[in-house]
């Protein structure tokens, strides 16, 4: 079993960047929980998410639209179970070809050895910014 939240995270963030969704779910607790605290009508995956077979579906649609060409992640905050970290990215919009460079800052829970939520931030200003540019329609 895994258990340290800093191997357990670094394995899950080399898994997430190769799009290995087995992978990805391998590390979820069965009630894992996702908030991405951003909209846009352009995302249609973003808000809250329980469960493991909502989080596959989710995952499926950002792959469908979005290539990971890039996460670097590296650690903030280490408290217990709670880990922060700050992973910059370089993700490419499969459609238009177009690359969006940003942080994700992830705000995660690790209990026995799972992942068991996961709070995601980004500038939600310089992504509807990056949105509108791609024509994509942005609620601004």
């Amino acid at each position: 079993m895994r258990d340290d939240p800093i191997e357990i995270l670094d394995a899950f963030y080399a898994v997430w960047l190769r799009r290995d969704l087995p992978g990805v779910m391998s590390f979820l607790s069965p009630m894992f929980r996702i908030t991405q605290h951003f909209e846009d009508p352009a995302l249609p995956f973003t808000g809250t998410t329980v469960g493991k077979a909502a989080f596959e579906e989710r995952m499926r649609q950002i792959y469908a639209d979005w290539e990971f060409l890039r996460g670097e992640h590296s650690y903030v905050l280490m408290d217990g179970e709670r880990v922060r970290t700050r992973v910059k990215v370089d993700l490419q919009h499969k459609v238009t070809g177009e690359i969006f460079d940003g942080t994700l800052l992830h705000h995660w829970v690790v209990r026995d050895g799972l992942l068991a939520h996961l709070d995601e931030h980004i500038d939600v200003a310089r992504l509807k910014a990056f949105l509108r540019l791609l024509g994509l329609p942005s609620d601004r």
